[in-house]
Order: C-alpha cells, then structure tokens, then sequence
C-alpha cells in the first residue's frame, strides 16, 4: 500500500489552544498540513531506501516532539541498516536542559517506526546506543524481511493532541485498562477530585506562571512558532496557528498581524497562565506516566509506552494533552513521585478527557529528504 502524498499530509497532528506554554507534544484543529505539500522526499531516497521504506520513516516521524522541533537524524549505513539520531539544533535547552522531552519524544519515533516497519512487512531490530542524554547517536535499526504483514498505519496518521473541550468525567476502569495495555505498572491514573488530581492541577498552573516569566525559555518558544504561510512552507516544522487551535477570523488575524516579538510581550505570556488554568479546570484526570530511572533508555521505553498508548485512545474517544511545564518548572519535578504515591521516576504528565467528537490531524511535517543522509 503506498501512501497516497496529500492524504498522509493532512493525516496528522491537530492543535490545541494558543498562549499556552507548550508542551511536549503539539496538537489539533485547524489547517495546515493539507495546505502544505509533502512526501517521503525526492526520487534520490527512494532510490537511496525504496519507497516502503521512505515511507516508513516518514511514518515515524509523526511521533510527538516539544514545539514540533522534529529532533530525528537518520543515517543510512545500507537500505536495511540505520543509525537513529537527533539534531542538537531541535534540542530546546531552555525547557528541556537533559533532554528528557527529547529522548521521549525519540522513543515515540521508535514506536512508530517499528510499527510503520511490521505493516510494511519487516521486523526492525532495535538497539538503543546512546548512554548519555546528550549524545546525538540514539539508537541502531537493522531490519529484515518478515512473513506477512502486521497491524496497520491508521492509528499513525490519525494521531493528534487534543487541548480543548475535554470533559469533565472520569475515565472508566475499562477505558484505563485499555489505555495501560502493556504497561500497567508504569502509567497511572489519578481521577477529577482525587488529592493527587488536585496536586497536578495546581502544580501545572504554577510551573506555567513561572515558565512565561523566564525570557529564555519565551525567546526559545518565539523561534518555533511559524506565524505565516510563507514560514510554515519553508521550514515544515514548529508550531503554527493551526496546530495552536486558532482557525477562522482569528487565525487570519494572527497570520497577519503576530510575529516572534509577540511571544515575548507581557500580554502574551499572561494569556499563557489563563489558557493553562482554563486547562487545569477542563479534564477527566490525569495520568502519569513513570520509568526505572533518569537514563537514556528508561526515557526511551518511555516514550515507546506513550506512543503506545497515543494510537489506542481515538478508539475511546480520550484526549491526552501532556503538560510537562510541571517536569520542567521549580522544585515541582522533585515533588511528584512522593506527593503522588508511585515508587519510581515521573516521566511525563498528561490530562486525560473524553470527546464529543474527535478532531482530524493536522501539522506540518518536513519530507523524509530533510532528516535521512547517507552515511
């Protein structure tokens, strides 16, 4: 099955709210990627990798990344041999200085990368090298032919973060046993009006006053948002106000009139804290996502398990918004597993909340040619 160009385009991630802080993953509702051409890349990859395998990597990168930085590298060594990498010039140091985001985000791109390979018929062998978080080799990919075909792609272009209109009812036990799969041990639900629940939302709101008031961390925003068409066409990646959630009037207004000095101004970061308590107070509990430890590897399985549980949830209608301004913010990060009752690592926080109705995907994405290099 080859993926059709315009169909995956507009296949993808659609935004949430603006003047939020934003988290790691960027989100629905609006325009965007259906407006921007974009494929697997030019005929020198496909003749470089094949099709099917140009595919799965474009496949791949619809995982989840801070700011839609796109952080991925691949080199390829032969056509079935790849070394995985990130690119220090996507890091977002000022909100993710160890670059944990980073290597979570980088487990999602596993994720879907070895998904993407089963549906195309190969099993990806996947070894993960880096034994730091600052190093740019993540992790080595060898594939090799399978018998058959597994799973499908669906729930990989489908994936979107939803922001708004959560509602405000409890996830059910069967809906929670679904989402954990796998990995009940490591994600956790915390309920609306549990003690835990109401730890986070306050926490959330006060990492994100304090986030808006650090200029390093607004300049580092600024960079990543693409007001107009003209820079969304280029660059193919960061946010936009599509993926911000803004759309209609408001979203010509803002392609016409915002620039990167607007993130910087004091109106801006204060809508920022209001949007982040209008969030806090629209949820149907949270769930906490823990690993073993601080290492490369336990955020890595990390974000393996929250793409997991990110193509799974569109079937039970569940919106999952990560708010990680509490990981990144204060003395809070130091607070969580005590305050929250769970004996290892938090690694990443996310609101949960039931839909009426699901958004379709929308989000920019670089084609393949712009993250694959031959070795």
């Amino acid at each position: 099955m080859s993926i059709n160009r315009r169909d995956l385009i507009k296949s993808t991630i659609k935004g949430g709210v603006i003047l939020c802080a934003l988290p790691l993953v960027t989100g629905c509702s609006g325009t965007a990627r259906g407006d921007v051409a974009g494929s697997t890349g030019n005929n020198q990859l496909n003749r470089l990798l094949g099709r099917e395998r140009s595919e799965m990597l474009l496949l791949a990168s619809l995982a989840p990344n801070g700011h839609n930085t796109q952080p991925w590298v691949v080199t390829v060594v032969s056509p079935d041999h790849w070394i995985i990498g990130s690119d220090p010039d996507r890091w977002l140091p000022a909100v993710d200085p160890d670059n944990h985001d980073l290597l979570v985000s980088m487990g999602a791109f596993l994720e879907n990368l070895e998904q993407a390979a089963a549906f195309y018929g190969y099993q990806a062998e996947i070894t993960i090298t880096a034994a730091s978080a600052k190093e740019r080799q993540i992790a080595e990919v060898k594939l090799q032919k399978a018998a058959g075909t597994s799973g499908s792609i669906d729930p990989i272009l489908s994936r979107c973060t939803v922001r708004k209109n959560l509602l405000k009812r409890e996830i059910s036990v069967t809906d929670i046993r679904h989402i954990t799969g796998d990995s009940p041990n490591s994600l956790h639900y915390f309920a609306p009006g549990s003690r835990q629940s109401g730890f986070l939302n306050q926490g959330t709101i006060e990492a994100n006053r304090l986030q808006v008031t650090r200029d390093a961390a607004q300049e580092e925003l600024a960079d990543w948002i693409r007001w107009s068409n003209g820079d969304i066409e280029k660059y193919r990646d960061g946010l936009n106000p599509a993926s911000m959630g803004i759309t209609g009037f408001a979203g010509l207004f803002v392609r016409m009139f915002f620039n990167r000095s607007t993130v910087l101004k004091e109106d801006f970061r204060k809508s920022s804290v209001v949007m982040a308590e209008e969030q806090v107070n629209q949820h149907g509990g949270w769930i906490v996502l823990t690993g073993q430890g601080a290492d490369p590897r336990s955020y890595i399985d990390s974000g393996r398990n929250l793409q997991k549980m990110l193509l799974k949830i569109r079937q039970r209608n569940i919106a999952l918004h990560p708010m990680t301004q509490i990981l990144q913010e204060g003395n809070w990060r130091s607070q969580l597993a005590n305050e929250l009752g769970v004996d290892t690592p938090v690694h990443l926080v996310l609101r949960a909340g039931y839909l009426e109705k699901y958004p379709d995907p929308v989000s920019v994405r670089r084609p393949a040619d712009r993250f694959v290099k031959s070795a």
